[in-house]
């Protein structure tokens, strides 16, 4: 067969140039490896379908705030609960909320991912339990036995994928649960790996409509559009808001498509990190068009004389182009290899919200992605000495031999040349911006100093902690023994450290906003123990810290950040001794102190108003109740984890200490992504600008 022929011939033509074949394979297995890796990424995020009937019918549904300019706020209990019975393009709806949990059914106390769900929730999504049954209605009621459905990570792990497991009893945050199901492997909703989910139990006569702690997954029904949807949301939106002007004023309803939202936050990362790969196989095409024109100028006397002696031009032709063919196949091959281990690198670019499966190791879709990728690059960089060969006579080539590569062949490799590098040098200076990016943030002011310091989290469960006073005792009885330890210089509880939450939020009204037109503000509240600021090594510009004389009975205290103070307080004669109206914790509390700013969010965010209280003044189990244990050390923090743990098991044996890790780490996270992309792009620079580096030697 013809084809048959051609490749033969191209085979034997590539074989008796083994350096040049060789170098050109090597080359392309490179270009073709980091293209088909990341073409196989960019599918599985922005391309392939999520692993539920209807897909496109999926939504998520958020309230927004237009005063606040908020696009994507959680939903109350209230307002859902309205939705619910009144949305008619909807055939269901139902809310989750994240909520981990504490695992006593191993050697030792463990944290397991968990949420709390609506019963019909997998009804919405379209999955079934291959094992047990999903929720029923009766689950959600207050009354009923607590149940729970296992991730299929969680029951292989734990339960060494026991099929009797289902009836067995198990104690989330000490609390007996019957499980009653196992979801299939690779879910990916809300987020991969979920340990456990458990119905969301709530009584719907004293649903909050000020408490924002829901998100909510609905499918839109047939034959209704997602449009059609989102205009009956609004109408509802309209009628709340009129219904209830103190809660829902300003608050309308987004309807928006599950799979644009499961990505919302990789997107841009993936497509940039497409452009930059486009960008590396184009250098690679181009060097290897340039060392083809070379090769095709050494060969056109040989060309001539077959020319001559017979053979037509279109087989020539045909010959040429399937020797590119032939080194894009082959550059593939190891393409493929290379490709399938940066799929090891690549997968951090996949969000938690969707399954890596099809999108690490070998599969049929990366191969498909190498196999594009390579016949795509074959076509360009062999397109031009095939062209060359068809638009010139035998004679031509025979003298052209003789006098050498012709003007327009060397304007042609002159030009591949400077595209190459030019192409390098602009990926060297996005590594550059993306550099002088993580410098910046590196170099913020923190407000606090991370040095020797150790962060850990513990979550004390409601079911054995709900008595006033037990957090307080809790806390005092473990930071005695911390603060007993050798080289522990400080150490407190709260709510949240820095960069480890965002911390939970109040509605506040400042004295004489009574008149004022729109919502209240909302300012975040970080409960603390006494000597919390000591141990993150902050600094008050005015006032005193908490002391140990700030105890449940006597005045609420409060300790507010210099960028409160600019906010709410700057026309006060004295911000000492201000009293701050607290209406959401039903207290008022005076100010005695004023924190210097602290970066709590994130190192790209200004410190925003925040309010510190004592813990030991708000005896009783909330939101707020503290969570993260902070340590200063004289030394190195991460020798007093086993002590610290010891202390731990002292109070509480049943509860378990976790995300132990240096403020230094915590910090350094908020960078892991800038780093981890400025790595891939610095590498793909290098290795254009050494490809280009062979195009200028080649020439």
């Amino acid at each position: 067969m013809c084809w048959i022929r051609n490749l033969k011939d191209a085979a034997r033509a590539l074989g008796r140039a083994r350096m040049f074949s060789t170098v050109a394979v090597l080359t392309l297995a490179v270009g073709i490896g980091a293209a088909a890796a990341v073409a196989n990424l960019a599918r599985g995020v922005l391309i392939a379908p999520l692993p539920y009937p209807d897909q496109e019918r999926l939504t998520l549904i958020w309230s927004t705030d237009v005063e606040r300019d908020v696009q994507r706020w959680q939903v109350t209990v209230a307002d859902f609960l309205d939705w619910r019975e009144q949305a008619r393009t909807f055939s269901a709806m139902a809310p989750y909320q994240q909520t981990d949990y504490n695992f006593s059914g191993g050697d030792s106390p463990e944290r397991v991912s968990g949420y709390r769900v609506g019963v019909d929730i997998f009804a919405v999504l379209g999955i079934q339990p291959v094992l047990g049954r999903a929720f029923a209605a009766g689950d959600k009621s207050p009354t009923s036995e607590r149940v729970v459905i296992l991730g299929h990570g969680f029951w292989r792990n734990r339960l060494g994928s026991d099929p009797e497991s289902l009836g067995k009893t198990i104690r989330l945050d000490d609390v007996p649960h019957v499980v009653i199901g196992v979801l299939p492997p690779g879910i990916a909703f809300p987020e991969r790996d979920v340990d456990v989910w458990v119905p969301l139990r709530f009584d719907a006569s004293r649903a909050s409509r000020v408490s924002r702690s829901m998100t909510v997954v609905a499918r839109v029904a047939r034959p209704y559009t997602l449009q059609q949807a989102q205009t009956e949301m609004d109408i509802l939106a309209r009628a709340l808001e009129e219904q209830y002007p103190a809660s829902n004023s300003g608050t309308g309803v987004w309807v928006a498509p599950l799979r644009s939202e499961l990505v919302r936050e990789s997107d841009q990362r993936v497509l940039t990190l497409v452009g930059a790969v486009t960008l590396l196989l184009l250098v690679t095409c181009a060097n290897l068009m340039g060392l083809l024109l070379i090769r095709w100028t050494d060969r056109r006397a040989d060309l001539a004389i077959r020319t001559a002696l017979g053979a037509s031009r279109l087989r020539q032709l045909k010959t040429l182009l399937t020797e590119s063919l032939l080194l894009g196949l082959s550059g593939g091959a190891g393409g493929l290899l290379i490709a399938a281990s940066l799929t090891k690198v690549t997968v951090r670019f996949i969000p938690s919200t969707l399954s890596t499966a099809g999108v690490t190791g070998f599969s049929a879709s990366l191969v498909g992605m190498t196999l594009a990728v390579s016949v795509v690059a074959a076509a360009l960089f062999g397109v031009a000495p095939a062209l060359g060969f068809s638009r010139t006579a035998p004679a031509e080539l025979l003298r052209r031999r003789r006098s050498g590569p012709s003007i327009g062949t060397r304007r042609v490799q002159g030009a591949l040349v400077v595209s190459e590098v030019a192409v390098a040098l602009a990926l060297m200076v996005a590594s550059g911006l993306l550099l002088r990016s993580i410098e910046k943030l590196s170099g913020e002011q923190l407000g606090f100093t991370p040095n020797q310091t150790l962060v850990a989290t513990l979550d004390l469960p409601a079911s054995r902690y709900s008595e006033a006073g037990a957090p307080t005792r809790f806390f005092e009885g473990v930071l005695d023994r911390v603060h007993s330890m050798p080289n522990v210089v400080a150490a407190g509880f709260a709510s949240y450290a820095p960069m480890a939450g965002s911390g939970g939020m109040i509605y506040y009204e400042p004295p004489g906003s009574s008149g004022r037109s729109g919502p209240p503000d909302l300012v975040y509240v970080r409960m603390v123990t006494t000597r919390y600021l000591e141990a993150l090594g902050t600094t008050l510009s005015n006032g005193r810290q908490f002391d140990y004389t700030d105890r449940s009975g006597t005045p609420t205290v409060a300790i507010v950040n210099e960028a409160f103070v600019s906010r709410y307080l700057s026309g006060v004669p004295s911000v000492l001794g201000s009293e701050l109206p607290l209406g959401a914790l039903d207290v008022n509390a005076q100010v005695v102190g004023v924190l210097n700013d602290v970066r709590y969010v994130g190192l790209d965010t200004d410190a925003r108003p925040e309010i510190y209280l004592h813990e030991a003044q708000f005896p009783s189990y909330s939101f707020f109740t503290p969570r993260d244990l902070v340590v200063r050390s004289a030394q190195d923090p991460l020798g007093l984890v086993g002590s610290i743990r010891s202390s731990v098991v002292a109070e509480d044996p049943a509860l378990p200490l976790f995300d132990v890790r240096t403020m230094h780490a915590v910090i350094g996270a908020g960078l892991d992504g800038p780093r981890f992309q400025l790595r891939l792009f610095a590498g793909f620079a290098i290795v254009a600008l050494f490809l280009s580096s062979l195009g200028i030697f080649a020439v």
